[in-house]
């Protein structure tokens, strides 16, 4: 009966025309029988009863005439129909197992033509929103929206993203608040590529082992779980209007893959984008906030840009961003715009790997990364304790603040790569290693080959203090090359009651071509028993083509016999071409029977064909340091070469009482002659 009322124009307008009311020839050779047509469907459903039909057939919910087509708005494609399909089985079948399916009057699923923004791999993206769509009465004649549980959501959410395969779906989370009983608060897998767009403030707690939003690389079945891209729009101000807190539990992450405890073969995170909302990401234990859970062995890739506001933690040795502790797949993350907070757990790294993981790929090219904080003993950003194999570049954006963990025999790096790590652009504010108990962390470090060039700006990098030894300000233990217009404003060596570090120190060849060094400080040795200080910059071979050096100044030392850190060092050969040393300033030695540092040294050659130096002189102490030669003692065959260039200044250190000057060139104390024959005076003023 109602479709009759709703056929007839008994106001003057026809509600709806349907199918079965009406438009038959006036004259047929058939007597039509309707005994239902006067009975409203609650009515209707009565008489099914009453006749012993089955409760399945009777309360089933009314299906469209013309088929799920009518539920696809715009044009009908054999894909949409198949993804309708697969997804209104899903939702209907849930309804069933969850008791809701009889207390439901109508659902269905909705495929609306409403593109929302996305963005997939390096591409924007418009993609369909599937509606879901539920709601009560009794009689058909009016209806209210059915308030369905968040939890049934979820499940269907999950489940659609889950078998509806080889399909982009969009997913929107308004002001939710989900707490998990053993299970994840929402999984997305398949192989379908999942947006899901914030809005309001939402809240995924996760329970048993499972982060708060999972994203396995490996759905159930083994296959490949599509990308997953979290997004939020923004107001007027370019704030995000959508937010989202995801925890995670036994040792998972809070946004990410889950802890491998074995009944995963393979648990990375897969392919995760963050292009929008204010997202705080809270891993478990040894899980990442944003990442792989503890132990992964499979894939993550983590890209952040666009509006993303990101504040990531865990609580012990997995990384803020980036992978779990143990974890030996290979984790790589992006940063090219958005801004960035990373808290490492213990023996984890703020943005890169955790404690004892493997396969670490980090590139910066934008965005802001407000601090990157390693954990005890872990960098800031690189890798965890006893990580192996991290890749740091960094081509822009800003870094706030690396800081290293602290350590109670080595501590964490500011910024460290154990492969080759580039510095190609982007602004780095301050690098700091973290202070150790014997070892302290350096600022910037690689143990393999550091580039620094072309617009790169590190305004401060600092070692970390260390009992044993300071770390240095910028490391690197192969090549280290300087080159363009990359500018060092300061690099500082921590101190310690032993060895303080270098400003710069390179255990291999260090090649300045260009750039600016503004200043390169040594750490302070400060034990009176044992306090070397650390060198201005140092190289075991180093070679100044080009550039500008303005500042370097060794360390004070304050033990008994030691020796104040040299502004410019080399173990071999120290070869001046080009560029220009402003100032090269030994360290001072407080200690009795101390040595002041030199000027500049070479401890087996020093050869100048080029280039002006400002001034080069040696520290004091019982015995002063030289302005350009070496201040071991006894004296080292040190041979000085000078062929061309300009030297303003070279002046030796100042000796304690009944005590002279060292030579403003040559071998400390000994006034010898060189190779060429050339003799040290107290104080050069010429051109070379």
């Amino acid at each position: 009966y109602p479709d009759v009322i709703e056929s007839l124009s008994i106001t003057g307008t026809v509600i709806k025309s349907h199918h079965n009311v009406g438009g038959l020839p006036a004259k047929m050779n058939l007597k039509l029988v309707e005994p239902l047509r006067l009975l409203f469907k609650d009515e209707v459903r009565r008489v099914g009863m009453e006749l012993g039909m089955q409760p399945h057939l009777i309360k089933r919910h009314p299906f469209p005439g013309p088929g799920l087509g009518i539920r696809i708005l715009g044009d009908i494609t054999p894909e949409k129909v198949r993804i309708l399909q697969e997804a209104d089985d899903i939702y209907m079948s849930l309804m069933r197992e969850w008791g809701l399916y009889d207390k439901i009057w109508q659902a269905g699923v909705i495929l609306l033509p409403i593109q929302s923004v996305g963005v997939m791999g390096d591409e924007r993206t418009y993609e369909n929103t599937i509606a879901l769509r539920a709601v009560t009465s009794t009689d058909a004649m009016t209806a209210d929206w059915a308030q369905l549980p968040y939890e049934f959501l979820a499940k269907v959410s999950n489940e659609i993203i889950n078998k509806v395969k080889d399909s982009a779906l969009n997913v929107t989370l308004e002001d939710v608040n989900i707490k998990a009983n053993n299970d994840a608060a929402l999984s997305v897998e398949g192989a379908g590529n999942t947006t899901i767009t914030l809005k309001g403030d939402n809240t995924l707690t996760s329970d048993g082992k499972h982060a708060g939003l999972e994203h396995n690389e490996k759905s159930d079945g083994g296959a490949t779980t599509g990308k997953l891209t979290i997004t939020s729009e923004t107001d007027k101000n370019g704030n995000n209007t959508g937010s989202l807190t995801a925890t995670g539990s036994g040792a998972s992450a809070g946004i990410g893959s889950v802890w491998n405890s074995g009944n995963y073969s393979d648990s990375g995170a897969g392919d995760i984008e963050i292009t929008g909302g204010d997202i705080t990401a809270i891993g478990a234990s040894d899980g990442a906030g944003i990442g792989s859970g503890c132990k992964a062995t499979g894939n993550t890739n983590i890209t952040i840009s666009g509006s993303a506001k990101i504040k990531a933690q865990t609580e012990q040795g997995g990384a803020g961003i980036g992978s779990g502790a143990n974890s030996f797949g290979t984790t790589t993350v992006n940063i090219t715009s958005g801004t960035v907070k990373a808290q490492g757990g213990d023996y984890g790294a703020g943005i890169g790997g955790g404690d004892n993981s493997r396969n670490t790929n980090i590139t910066i090219s934008g965005g802001t990364i407000e601090e990157a904080v390693g954990g005890s003993t872990g960098d800031g950003i690189g890798g965890g304790n006893s990580s192996r194999n991290i890749t740091v570049t960094i081509q822009g954006g800003t870094i706030k603040k690396a800081q290293g963990g602290k350590g109670n025999f080595y501590a964490g790096h500011g910024i460290h790569s154990d492969s080759t790590l580039n510095i190609s652009g982007g602004t780095i504010e301050n690098a700091q290693g973290g202070n150790g108990k014997y070892y302290g962390g350096h600022g910037i470090y690689s143990d393999s080959t550091l580039n620094i060039s072309g617009k790169a700006f590190i305004q401060n990098a600092k070692g970390g203090d260390g009992g044993t030894e300071g770390g240095s300000g910028i490391r690197s233990d192969s090549t280290l090359d300087i080159s363009d217009q990359a500018s060092i404003q300061k690099a500082t060596g921590g101190e310690s009651q032993s060895t303080g570090g270098s400003g710069i120190y390179n255990h291999g060849k260090l090649t300045i071509f260009g750039g600016t060094i503004g200043t390169a400080q040594g750490g302070e040795g400060k034990s009176s028993g044992s306090g070397n200080g650390g060198h201005g910059i140092y190289s075991k071979t180093m070679e100044i083509l080009g550039g500008i050096i303005q500042k370097a100044i060794g360390g004070n030392a304050n033990g008994n016999t030691c020796t104040g850190g040299s502004g410019i060092h080399s173990d071999g050969t120290l070869t001046i071409s080009g560029g220009e040393i402003q100032q090269a300033t030994g360290g001072d030695s407080t200690g009795i029977s101390g040595k002041g540092g030199t000027g500049i040294r070479g401890d087996q050659v020093v050869k100048i064909s080029g280039g002006a130096i400002g001034s080069a002189k040696g520290g004091s102490g019982d015995s002063g340091g030289a302005g350009i030669g070496t201040g071991a003692k006894p004296a080292f065959a040190t041979e000085i070469n000078i062929s061309g260039g300009t030297i303003t200044e070279a002046t030796g250190g100042t000796g304690g009482a009944g005590s002279r000057s060292a030579a403003g060139m040559g071998a400390h104390q000994s006034h010898r002659r060189d190779r060429k024959g050339r003799r040290g005076t107290g104080q050069a003023d010429h051109g070379a």
